[in-house]
């Protein structure tokens, strides 16, 4: 078994080790150019996607649900948090973080 793969890879391979001798799929397809990578937020879905491909091969996406849950725990005025959602939701990510940080820096 691959030590480097995540908790669902190694339940896996317990179970069909046989298999994954014969065929290592993490690793032996053919990725899309980009690969689109859709994530819920929790920590290893991060780190699988990190087992595929190189980073600039990558587009990461966390998916709106999770990605406004995690902008409340960052805190802040509900003004700053509405501000930062309609930076997020127009695509203008770059000045959503600088308006996080800036909420982050207050809140310190």
């Amino acid at each position: 078994m691959n030590s480097r793969k995540g908790l669902p890879y190694k339940y896996f391979a317990s179970k069909y080790n046989c298999l994954l001798q014969k065929w290592d799929a993490p690793n032996s397809q053919v990725l899309a150019k980009p690969l689109i990578c859709l994530g819920d937020g929790h920590d290893g879905i991060w780190n699988l996607f990190r087992e595929i491909g190189e980073k600039q091969e990558r587009i990461e996406i966390l998916d709106w649900y999770h990605l406004i849950e995690n902008l409340y725990k960052v805190g802040g005025s509900f003004q700053r948090i509405e501000e930062v959602k309609c930076f997020l939701w127009k695509g203008e990510v770059e000045a959503a973080i600088s308006c996080a940080r800036r909420m982050v820096r207050a809140a310190s």
